[in-house]
């Protein structure tokens, strides 16, 4: 290169302006100080765009120091190769990045049970060859470190954000809990009935559960924020009857046996009638949400269901339990005509 009187740069000039062009300066076009506009001046040869690899060899490269044309074969051996014209990194790993829009009607986490597997038994394949790769050409001593590396996948997209945003919610749930518990504590200055209450909670997740699987929904991200609503709406049924508790006990005089089933018996029907009430309002989101919203529709119209099923009948019994009410030798009829009598005497 030296004794033909060339440098790098004259070399790197005459290849782009050759091949691609070369930018020499910028044009500012102003119609006003608001709008100006820079357009880059490049340089190029009539042929830039027409470079054939058989005209490479050809190619004349100009010399500024003896003001003469070089061919470029005679300063370079040229070859083809294949080259990447954009490498795509992820945390500084070589990736290759696929992506696609999911039908109307389905959503991200059924596309992620069905490619999943796949791309697991893809893997698989991929690693079977690279270790033959690894075999032949350790014997040959050629293998580089990018070829030594092991295959991965993610998930990324709607799925990806989903599982960051289910983990951050996961994080603020236990800050939840402990302010319903310290409110319920505060109205009922209990810690017994706080914990009565908090214990109907796991009653609705029973009841998610069934649903999601009865709708064929997935657990996603609007699945727990269902959830998560369902956590303040459940503990609704037991508040009330266990107040309707405290005011026979305390208001009406019964004792605690005959309490807890006449509370049972006159908190039956309101509690009933507001969940159906919400449930009505509920199921319009789950027929015509869409696949977005249907999971959550499902969590809070089957949690609430089931919930308030089993709160019904398993508050009293918990209530026996914290509060050591006995029902040995227990006679319904006693309890209604002595019921009877006490409201006589009161009103």
């Amino acid at each position: 290169v030296k004794k033909l009187g060339l440098t790098t740069e004259d070399i790197s000039d005459a290849l782009s302006t050759n091949l691609k062009g070369m930018i020499i300066g910028t044009y500012r076009e102003t119609d006003s100080p608001l709008t100006e506009k820079s357009i880059p001046i490049v340089l190029r040869t009539k042929e830039a765009h027409n470079t054939v690899f058989s005209k490479l060899d050809t190619m004349k490269i100009y010399s500024t120091s003896t003001e003469k044309f070089v061919n470029l074969n005679q300063i370079a051996d040229i070859k083809l190769d294949f080259e990447y014209g954009y490498i795509y990194k992820r945390d500084r790993i070589y990736t290759v990045g696929v992506q696609g829009d999911v039908i109307e009607g389905h959503t991200a986490n059924e596309v992620d049970a069905v490619m999943s597997p796949w791309i697991v038994e893809k893997v698989k394949e991929w690693e079977a060859e690279r270790s033959e790769k690894i075999k032949t050409k350790t014997v040959a001593g050629l293998l580089s470190t990018a070829e030594g590396a092991n295959y991965k996948y993610e998930i990324g997209g709607v799925t990806e954000m989903s599982n960051k945003q289910s983990a951050a919610l996961g994080e603020k749930l236990p800050f939840a809990g402990l302010f319903i518990l310290l409110l319920l504590v505060g109205q009922f200055n209990s810690i017994k009935k706080a914990i009565i209450i908090l214990l109907t909670i796991p009653l609705g997740i029973l009841g998610v559960a069934v649903g999601l699987i009865i709708g064929h929904q997935n657990f996603g991200f609007f699945a727990i924020i269902g959830l998560v609503s369902l956590s303040g709406v459940v503990v609704n049924n037991a508040i009330v009857l266990l107040d309707q508790i405290e005011v026979e006990i305390s208001e009406n005089g019964l004792n605690p046996v005959h309490a807890v089933v006449m509370s049972a018996q006159s908190r039956f029907r309101p509690i009933l009638l507001t969940t159906i009430t919400t449930l009505c309002g509920l199921l319009p989101l789950w027929l015509f949400g869409g696949a977005m919203w249907k999971p959550m529709a499902v969590s809070l119209i089957f949690g609430l269901i089931f919930a308030t099923m089993l709160t019904l009948g398993v508050i009293p019994v918990l209530y026996a339990i914290f509060f050591k009410v006995e029902y040995k030798d227990y006679e319904y009829q006693v309890v209604i005509e002595e019921e009877t009598k006490s409201k006589t005497e009161l009103y």
